[in-house]
């Protein structure tokens, strides 16, 4: 009989959790449910508790982000020796059919690294913003009988993927290099590295909630200093960590860049550029980018 296990990684995520874990609960396989939180200072642990009593919670003292948290709960998915594990976001729901169609697909296909079902808003009535294939896209369009599943030459959104435990044992974990948004990106990068394939299986779905992502006030400044140094902690990661380039070898002229663009602000008196740049700098001394990039290339249970 296949061992799976699913992981959700909540933090704050009562609005949602209720349909998610009895969207999980109700496939028709079946399967084992691991939720790791990330310190929720709303009700998600106690209705967890409360509700569905069976789940294996695994509660952290502070928010790990989404790529540590889901690391966590693939360690102790590993212990078990599963067939197969199947990470879906808090805000996300599945059909009674998606695990049971994405695991025949695998199970049919050795060379699949990721398997995603198609993925549409929270109400079901139109695609999730940003997900997107060419070819998909137009079958849908011209309305075309779609295929079992459409190969994806980049990028698949990580809030519901399907990992068979060849791709963990090749791939390893998300890098705890980041620490939310961008996990993804790098994942599918390594999986391409190491020949694996990234797909979409449209004739089954998840019902994703994006609307709030992000949200913030938007007087509240510093909240948007800490997005925006974040993010391009994320994208300088994202391309000098990229394992199938080598960009990661200019990475060392890059970082020595913003030191002479804050010296050069400085000799113009623009003490607000330089500050930006001083601080951008000193995020690229804290990455290990050649040590990650190095890392990633190798086949392993990297990061668990």
């Amino acid at each position: 009989m296949r061992q799976i296990y699913v992981i959700v990684v909540t933090c704050n995520g009562i609005k949602w959790i209720e349909e998610c874990l009895k969207s999980v609960l109700s496939s028709s396989i079946p399967v084992s449910l691991i939720v790791v939180d990330n310190s929720s200072s709303d009700t998600t642990i106690d209705f967890i508790k409360t509700s569905f009593p069976d789940v294996i919670l695994l509660e952290q003292k502070e928010n790990l982000g989404f790529g540590k948290a889901n690391n966590i709960g693939i360690a102790y998915a590993l212990k078990q020796n599963p067939d197969f594990v199947f990470l879906l976001n808090q805000d996300a729901k599945i059909e009674k059919v998606t695990i049971e169609t994405l695991i025949r697909i695998s199970e049919s296909n050795a060379d699949l690294g990721i398997l995603t079902p198609l993925h549409l808003n929270w109400l079901g009535n139109g695609l999730e913003f940003g997900f997107y294939n060419e070819k998909l896209f137009s079958d849908l369009l011209l309305n075309q009988e779609l295929k079992e599943f459409y190969l994806e030459d980049k990028f698949i959104n990580a809030s519901a993927w399907l990992l068979p435990v060849n791709t963990l044992n090749i791939v390893g974990g998300f890098d705890p290099i980041f620490f939310h948004y961008g996990e993804d990106v790098n994942y599918c990068q390594r999986v391409l590295f190491h020949g694996l394939k990234l797909v979409i299986v449209p004739k089954v779905k998840i019902f994703h909630d994006t609307t709030n992502n992000g949200v913030f006030e938007k007087n509240d400044k510093s909240q948007q200093l800490m997005i925006d140094e974040r993010y391009f902690m994320n994208q300088t990661i994202i391309k000098f960590g990229d394992v199938n380039r080598l960009d990661y070898k200019l990475y060392e002229k890059f970082k020595t860049k913003f030191i002479f663009r804050t010296l050069y602000s400085l000799l113009l008196f623009d003490l607000t550029k330089a500050g930006e740049d001083f601080r951008k700098y000193k995020i690229l001394t804290r990455l290990k980018i050649k040590e990650s990039y190095l890392k990633n290339s190798k086949e392993g249970r990297h990061h668990f």
